[in-house]
């Protein structure tokens, strides 16, 4: 009698967010959509532009992606979604990756988001600190008007005000 084996390995869910080639914007949209993602920082910010973009195709192969989400909608973002179908978000979360709930008509996103790893820490390690106990976590924040408010943006994520979410991250 002959007998097989499988071995599965697990990683965490990669997604490549997708932006204007040349659009600061668009990379700092992509910044506050890492930062409520776990995991967001190991997920690229891959540039698509007019052309080939073959620096882009080699990005996600690269980065083994997982799923392509458009950080804003382009010509060349969409055509380069169409040349990779099985990476759609609509595939594979069965709908966008950051839908309406139907009942508040706001956005929740499908992928596994930062709550969880809070909701971790606190189990772990602060659920059962005194009430003097205060904690080295900061929220760095800054004004929308300071001149390196992107560069901010980038350097210490921040928590998307203008997308219509359901969950208030920041608090």
């Amino acid at each position: 009698m002959s007998s097989s084996s499988a071995t599965v390995k697990y990683k965490p869910l990669r997604i490549g967010l997708l932006v204007r080639e040349g659009s600061i914007e668009d990379v700092v949209k992509a910044a506050g959509i890492n930062t409520i993602l776990w995991g967001g920082e190991k997920n690229p910010i891959i540039p698509v532009g007019k052309g080939d973009n073959a620096l882009s195709h080699q990005l996600v192969e690269l980065f083994d992606i997982d799923v392509l989400f458009a950080v804003s909608a382009s010509t060349e973002i969409l055509e380069f979604k169409k040349r990779h179908p099985f990476l759609d978000e609509e595939r594979v979360f069965s709908h966008p990756m950051f839908h309406e709930d139907w009942r508040e008509k706001k956005k929740i996103c499908a992928a596994l988001d930062m709550r969880s790893m809070v909701e971790l820490f606190w189990e772990k390690d602060l659920k059962g600190k005194p009430d003097s106990y205060v904690s080295n976590f900061t929220l760095v924040d800054w004004k929308d008007e300071d001149e390196l408010a992107n560069v901010f943006a980038l350097e210490f994520g921040f928590f998307p005000k203008d997308m219509g979410l359901k969950i208030d991250y920041e608090t």
